[in-house]
């Protein structure tokens, strides 16, 4: 009974617990034992071979040699080891097996053993991942030469560690203490840092990571990560540890880039530099040479009104010319446009087979002067509202059209836009302009929508232009996702095409308002506007047609008298030069603006400038500048500008002029 109570109390206290009746070699097996392998009681057999076939081969002749000692030193040998066996569902399991025999017969032979089985897996894996982590950590702090080091404070003793002694380059035999390893580091800032920062841990346990440079024994200079942290006991610091590692290297390399990068900011600024003085340069040459063509193209518009008879040839010619130079000029700033990402693209709805009519309506004097044909030919398959840039569909085609113009001398030049495909969603169309011109050689193809380059050295000479056409057609292309090709015979004319992908209109085209020097219906009778303009030509030109709208206009010819006169006298509108002597147009808005009366924020200013500055629509707008009109200005434009802001649409005056 008593036993029985000994064996109850050992299967509830320990994991496994057997009990070996040697000379039946039967084994009383707990069934805590059994579990823990993986098996029922009823699944074991009561045999000390039920659980030998499950150990793991390696272990059992230690286990058996263990047995013979404790059995010939009759007890006094201890019968304890750990062995692992084999889970009845795969994995290994680790036991402490221990035991004792407790009963021998007359010559002292065993008779009965007990024992017991502790799984100790848990704490085992433990130890085996610690172990594992200690030679993953030491073999990646030595690929990544980290070393490691610890001051014991109540001794001042110090441990380095091989790869912290490696850094120092110091030998195997050197012994480190405090004050010879702080020695080591560069006078000066870098020591005080690592002392201050040392001090900070010891006595407020504040963590450091510093970057440091250190004197080897070798006399070599080095940069060093620093890092250390304490431990304290009882709020009493008593071990400062940390990690030391070399980071030359990475110094080097990190002073290299930063060279590089300085040196790439040094040709970024030149970059920028040149490109703010070409766009100063092109600004300038626009402003010098609009200006003075503003007035050629006014005047000429004037006298076309009712020239005399000998004189109207003359004007054509004139006008010819001058828009000719004006059109260069244009070339020269949407090319400076696109350049520098300024130029957007419109998506409005329109009318293609009327701008290819329209375009061919404008060059065809053009070709009828040199005697050849100009044909149009439209697709009947054609939509007849599209949707995209109608502007710049139109340069690029007018550009292709008035080139094959200009290099034809004999024969026609040929429009024809064609549809490929058309769906509810898409509509890809494929345009080409053909012409029985001089043709381009092979070799020169590769070069004609090159900036400022033509076919050959003398083209520019003998049929002008800037060379930027294509440049610009090309871009525009880009710009919409497609490109220009060229197919040319040297004497027989060339062909220009490209496909082009638009969508389909939605609603009626947009039209622009056009308005006439003498608009039907509508007047500007009486309204009241300041030109602040220092051009005498563009001042008379103005007040032409100031005079036949009904205006009243008055002039000052810089913006210090802008800003006096319009404290004077109240005007609906400010048409304001940027550019002006003593007080620009800028100024003199933020000043106006600035006035304490409200009506001076209220009051319409509207820019007139010859800049070609890409950015000066914006610039003129962050000042308070309401609207912009480029010189030389189209008088349609200027009425539809100054009639927006003076809100007089209304009927003609009987007499007005």
């Amino acid at each position: 009974m008593q036993e029985e109570i000994y064996r109850i109390i050992l299967e509830d206290a320990l994991s496994g617990y057997w009990d070996w009746h040697i000379p039946s070699n039967v084994e009383y097996l707990s069934p805590a034992f059994k579990a823990m392998l993986g098996y029922e009681d009823h699944e074991m057999e009561n045999r000390p071979e039920s659980w030998q076939n499950l150990m793991i081969e390696d272990d059992l002749p230690l286990l058996s040699q263990n047995f013979r000692r404790h059995v010939e030193t009759r007890g006094q040998a201890r019968f304890e080891q750990e062995v692992r066996f084999r889970h009845r569902y795969g994995h290994t399991i680790y036991v402490i097996c221990s035991g004792r025999v407790i009963e021998w017969d007359e010559q002292f032979n065993p008779v009965r053993m007990v024992g017991c089985h502790i799984d100790i897996t848990r704490q085992k894996e433990a130890e085996i991942n610690l172990k594992k982590m200690e030679r993953l950590l030491q073999r990646t702090n030595q690929m990544a030469w980290v070393g490691g080091w610890e001051v014991d404070l109540p001794t001042r003793r110090l441990f380095w560690t091989p790869v912290t002694r490696e850094i120092h380059e110091v030998d195997e035999d050197y012994v480190p203490d405090f004050e010879s390893a702080v020695n080591f580091f560069k006078e000066g800032e870098n020591r005080a840092r690592l002392i201050s920062a040392f001090e900070a841990a010891v006595n407020h346990g504040v963590p450091y990571d510093l970057e440091l440079q250190i004197i080897t024994a070798k006399g070599r200079e080095r940069w060093t990560r620093a890092m250390g942290n304490a431990d304290f006991v009882n709020g009493v610091c008593v071990r400062v540890y940390g990690a030391f590692q070399d980071i030359t290297e990475h110094k080097n390399r990190e002073e290299m880039l930063r060279q590089q990068q300085e040196s790439l900011i040094g040709a970024k600024e030149q970059a920028e530099k040149a490109t703010r003085a070409k766009s100063q340069f092109l600004s300038t040459m626009s402003h010098e040479i609009r200006t003075p063509l503003n007035a050629v193209v006014g005047f000429t518009n004037i006298l076309l009104q009712n020239p005399r008879e000998d004189q109207h040839e003359y004007l054509r010619l004139l006008k010819f010319s001058s828009e000719n130079l004006l059109g260069l000029v244009n070339d020269i700033l949407d090319f400076n446009k696109i350049e520098a990402g300024k130029l957007v693209l419109e998506e409005v709805d329109f009318n293609l087979s009327e701008l290819l009519g329209n375009i061919r309506q404008a060059m065809l004097p053009k070709a009828l002067e040199k005697g050849i044909g100009l044909n149009l030919i439209i697709d009947g398959q054609m939509p007849r509202i599209v949707k995209g840039d109608p502007i710049r569909i139109g340069q690029i085609i007018t550009n292709l059209v008035s080139n094959a113009i200009k290099f034809t001398s004999v024969g026609q030049v040929v429009l024809s836009a064609k549809v490929l495909k058309k769906t509810g969603e898409e509509i890809r169309l494929h345009f080409r302009v053909t012409d029985t011109g001089i043709g381009i050689p092979a070799d020169k193809l590769g070069h004609i929508f090159e900036s400022f380059g033509q076919a050959n050295a003398d083209t520019t000479r003998q049929y002008g232009g800037t060379g930027l056409g294509l440049t610009i057609t090309r871009r525009l292309l880009n710009m919409q996702g497609t490109d220009i090709r060229v197919e040319s015979t040297p004497g027989k004319g060339s062909a220009f095409f490209f496909d082009l992908r638009l969508k389909p209109g939605t609603g009626k085209e947009v039209r622009p308002k056009t308005v006439s020097l003498q608009p039907p219906g509508r007047s500007l009778q009486g309204v009241r506007v300041l030109m602040a303009e220092d051009n005498q030509v563009n001042v008379t030109l103005a007040k032409y047609f100031f005079k036949r709208w009904g205006m009243e206009c008055d002039v000052v010819e810089n913006g210090l008298l802008a800003v006096q006169k319009v404290q004077e006298k109240p005007y609906d509108l400010v048409l304001m030069d940027l550019q002006m002597p003593q007080m620009d147009g800028y100024q003199a808005t933020i000043v106006i603006r600035r006035l304490e009366e409200d009506r001076f924020r209220q009051l319409p200013i509207i820019a007139l400038t010859a800049s070609a500055e890409l950015d000066i629509k914006d610039k003129a707008m962050m000042v308070g500048m309401n609207d912009f009109v480029s010189k030389p200005f189209n008088p349609e434009e200027l009425f539809g500008t100054i009639e927006k802001f003076t809100r007089r649409d209304v009927a003609l005056e009987a007499g007005a002029a």
